[in-house]
């Protein structure tokens, strides 16, 4: 997916907030600022969103030393879906659909994502997400949710390559790989993660700290990104990557990275701003399981 004009106001705020996250003084969050108002004409609308972002952090990383200012942020996430996993893992347990209920409920955590600075009463949210997620799939088109699609895939694949997002979601992420390989026994999982610390991305620690590492195995991708460039991911993962039967994009930045790729990925995120929702060609907050195996998402 590549830049579109809406998306440079964003990498102001984006850059605004992280500089904040360091707490670093206004002096030095305004020289930031004009450091990356000097980039951005340079910057070609034919890369995608999270390139120009990991341009944004180097520049924050290089300026305040800190290598992870979402480091708090994380640590709130990981401690609201501890605190909620037992009622989370019951609802999947006890549905009659557990398949289903693990995806529905691995996109509506994507709530994490902008609840992390605020009060969330998780649970609740994840609850009530759940009843606005069943109304919106039976008004939305297949394409838009192709949850038959996905278990048809799941159920004729040998090699998965789940691609995470978000700390704090990748909770939901090894119930979801919990209950595939219970739906499918005979799949191998390899989960991917971010190389170092990116805005609140998780990387191999935080797998590794969820138990995904028994359930799946666990590697980083390479990506130094809030999402997945094939051509700056290490080798171990483009060889996964490229003989993968099917693979698993969470969240926004992999599917800005991937939704123009031709391979066998279904993308899981909630459309969260209207650049995403339009590109989509869904509404803003739809939550989306779209099945790409070609490059048709980029026409």
């Amino acid at each position: 997916m590549k830049t579109y004009l809406d998306c440079i106001p964003c990498f102001f705020k984006q850059c605004l907030q992280v500089s904040r996250a360091t707490k670093c003084s206004v002096i030095l969050q305004k020289e930031i600022l004009d450091e990356v108002s000097e980039l951005i004409p340079g910057f070609s609308l034919n890369h995608t969103p999270p390139e120009m972002a990991g341009a944004i952090l180097n520049i924050i990383r290089e300026k305040t030393g800190q290598e992870d200012p979402y480091d708090d942020i994380k640590e709130i996430s990981r401690n609201r879906v501890r605190n909620v996993l037992p009622k989370v893992e019951d609802m999947v347990k006890q549905s009659e659909a557990p398949l289903l209920t693990a995806v529905k409920l691995t996109i509506a955590a994507n709530i994490i994502d902008y609840g992390a600075n605020g009060e969330l009463d998780l649970g609740s949210e994840l609850i009530s997400l759940l009843m606005v997620e069943d109304s919106k799939i039976k008004k939305e088109r297949e394409e838009l949710f192709n949850f038959n699609s996905f278990s048809n895939k799941l159920m004729n694949s040998h090699n998965i390559l789940y691609i995470g997002d978000n700390v704090g979601e990748h909770f939901f992420d090894r119930i979801l790989i919990e209950e595939m390989k219970r739906a499918n026994p005979k799949i191998s999982v390899t989960y991917a993660t971010r190389d170092r610390p990116v805005l609140n991305d998780i990387t191999l620690s935080d797998a590794i700290d969820a138990g995904i590492d028994k359930h799946a195995k666990a590697i980083s991708s390479g990506s130094q990104l809030p999402g997945t460039v094939l051509n700056l991911c290490n080798k171990e993962f483009t060889d996964i990557f490229n003989s993968a039967d099917m693979i698993i994009s969470k969240g926004q930045g992999n599917y800005e990275t991937l939704s123009d790729v031709s391979a066998p990925i279904f993308f899981l995120l909630m459309a969260k701003c209207p650049v995403i929702a339009e590109h989509a060609c869904c509404d803003l907050k739809d939550i989306l399981l779209i099945e790409c195996q070609d490059s048709t998402l980029s026409q």
